[in-house]
Formats: structure tokens, sequence, C-alpha cells
């Protein structure tokens, strides 16, 4: 957490996990819950490491905004981000994470 002398904190959040198998291809992805009028996401990233190189790109591109009320989802505040790079995730590779978030 990153707290500014306005008082304003950013929280970064970072996560890893090992594929150890093909059924474990499921577990590289993510999903987070915000508020939108409350919470502001600053960045996120998603990315697999194969053989300790970067095989997918750690840019936002991926990440689905939904929101988590169907009956108001247009305009209702409660969202979501989620994230899924189990097509691509083979045996021994390495899924990483990062959200940043005020």
């Amino acid at each position: 957490m990153d707290l500014k002398p306005d008082g304003v904190a950013t929280t970064t959040r970072r996560f890893a996990v090992r594929i150890l198998a093909a059924s474990g291809r499921d577990y590289a992805g993510y999903r987070f819950n915000y508020v939108q009028k409350r919470d502001k996401v600053r960045s996120t990233g998603a990315w697999l490491l194969r053989n300790g190189k970067e095989v997918t790109n750690r840019d936002a591109l991926g990440w689905i905004d939904h929101a988590l009320d169907l009956s108001s989802a247009l305009f209702g505040d409660n969202r979501g981000k989620t994230i899924s790079r189990s097509s691509e995730a083979v045996a021994g590779d390495v899924f990483c994470r990062r959200n940043r978030d005020r």
C-alpha cells in the first residue's frame, strides 16, 4: 500500500501460481470486484511465463469488465473484472497477475 500525504491510498495486489498439470489450467485466471463510484482501478495486468520467458503480453488486453447485478447492468456501480489465460496455459507455466487500485 502506498499512502500519499493527501491521504490517498493506492493498493497493489500481486499473485502467481504454477500450473503443475494440464488439469490445473483453470487456475490461470482471476476475477476481482469493485464499486465503480468508490474505487478507481488504476491498472491491471495478467501474463503467463513459460521457461522463464513471457508468453503473453502483460498489458490490460483481455480483461473483461462486467456488471455484478444483471438487473442494473448498464448503470450499476457493482462491477467486476475478469481475465482467463487458461486456453494458453500448459503444465509448467506460471500465471501472474497484478492489479492496482485506489
